[in-house]
């Protein structure tokens, strides 16, 4: 999520070099640093009224992201198409939405960040 520009970002690591470790490491796995990768825009948030993608989540060969601008949440299939949209603006505030997850039913868990709570949205 890239909410300075507005959109979705690819980054592509493989033209990137690897610098310095990124410490502290709590779970134990390699982590560095990555310079110089390029990136490309897999949405333009501006053209579906997105402004500030602030959270991701993958399952189900969709991208979940949530809007901390507009209180919404986005389905997004791989190739950048908006499949879906929820408008969570009648329950949490402007700047509120942040990160969220899915569980292997299909329900999603976002956090409302001005409320101090997680939403649980069940599927249609």
């Amino acid at each position: 999520a890239d909410p300075g520009n507005h959109r979705i970002a690819v980054l592509d690591p493989s033209t990137a070099r690897s610098t310095t470790s990124i410490s502290p490491n709590y779970d134990g796995s390699s982590q560095r640093r990555m310079m110089g990768a390029s990136t490309t825009t897999l949405l333009d948030g501006a053209t579906v009224g997105m402004m500030a993608p602030s959270g991701l989540a993958l399952a189900g060969g969709r991208l979940y992201v949530s809007d901390n601008a507009t209180s919404r949440i986005y389905a997004i299939s791989l190739e950048g198409q908006v499949i879906d949209w929820l408008d969570l603006s009648a329950t949490v505030r402007t700047g509120g939405l942040q990160g969220l997850t899915l569980d292997a039913e299909g329900r999603i868990y976002v956090v409302d960040s001005v409320e101090d709570r997680v939403l649980e949205i069940s599927p249609r």
